[in-house]
């Protein structure tokens, strides 16, 4: 294959739930959080040395809960970042790695008990800047658009209650509007300029924790950020979503008009405002996670060639095959 006909390789992992061994894990209630399974996450590195893939996402829950110690679990196989960290890290071999927090990278400790805050300190000051951001890469001669969301930054006090719910804080949901704003008239993206014609014949790629499709009881979204994420979606046009939250490994395709969706007067105003670009997203939930259960750990390779192609890797207890 010549090189510009290359076609962009990503390796989704999620849900990692990093924690010191030997560190007692923090408790909800009186329910301990279970920390990471170091086989799976050692075997991830060597799968990135083997499959060399041109970008690597990582959709949150990184650690278990707020702590230095457990992001300092998670940079061990990144390169060191210059100056403070940022949106982007990268593995030693050069290839990047972008990076969303989950609700267990909101879970502040106190004592040995985690609360659900919006505040994501610990997160930004030892691994990445958790605000909204777009990245660009090029693989050949195909366009990469990358867009980094924290589907948990709206949730408050009260939802300590419901500790894996999704809310999108309104300054972030006004980030997707401008992010819209730019599909729809042209501008710039990454650096990019961009226009409409542009990001239609690109690959759009938008990380979050949550599932956009998830109806579980204190999993989902809440209804405000799942209709302003569907417009997005539309209008775009964003061809792949990658999350996780669920620990269970997905790869289906998502409508985004229907039942529990937008709707036909919905769909109709997009149309007749020229904003109506996309009306599926292919979503990739990877499951790898200590908490994965009867699942086991998996992990996703995506090719985003004229069809987006993801092949499922499951640890077998030595390595991702």
């Amino acid at each position: 294959m010549a090189i510009e006909d290359a076609v962009p390789r990503l390796l989704h992992i999620s849900d990692t739930h990093l924690w010191r061994e030997g560190e007692p894990p923090p408790l909800v209630t009186v329910v301990p959080l279970r920390g990471h399974d170091p086989g799976p996450w050692a075997a991830i590195w060597e799968l990135v040395e083997r499959e060399r893939p041109d970008a690597i996402l990582w959709t949150g829950d990184v650690a278990t809960a707020q702590q230095a110690s457990a992001y300092a679990l998670a940079n061990r196989h990144l390169a060191p970042p210059a100056g403070a960290p940022g949106p982007v890290r990268a593995h030693p071999t050069g290839i990047p790695l972008f990076c969303v927090p989950g609700n267990h990278d909101h879970y502040a400790v106190v004592g040995r008990a985690v609360f659900y805050l919006r505040d994501r300190s610990a997160y930004r000051a030892s691994f990445n800047d958790p605000a909204p951001s777009v990245h660009y890469l090029c693989v050949g001669t195909r366009d990469v658009f990358i867009f980094r969301l924290d589907s948990s930054s709206g949730i408050h006090a009260g939802d300590s209650l419901r500790l894996a719910t999704g809310r999108i804080h309104r300054d972030d949901l006004a980030v997707l509007d401008a992010w819209s704003e730019t599909a729809r008239a042209g501008g710039t993206l990454a650096g990019e300029e961009v226009t409409p014609e542009r990001l239609l014949r690109s690959c759009n790629v938008l990380l979050m924790h949550h599932d956009l499709a998830s109806k579980v009881a204190f999993h989902d979204l809440d209804a405000r950020s799942a209709t302003r994420l569907l417009k997005f979606m539309a209008s775009t046009p964003i061809h792949l979503l990658a999350c996780g939250h669920h620990h269970t490994p997905d790869e289906r395709g998502y409508e985004l008009f229907g039942p529990g969706r937008l709707d036909a007067r919905q769909r109709g105003a997009l149309a007749k405002a020229g904003r109506l670009c996309a009306q599926e997203v292919r979503i990739s939930r990877a499951g790898t996670a200590s908490q994965a259960g009867a699942f086991g750990h998996s992990v996703h390779l995506v090719e985003l060639g004229e069809a987006i192609r993801i092949r499922r890797l499951r640890y077998d207890g030595v390595r991702f095959a």
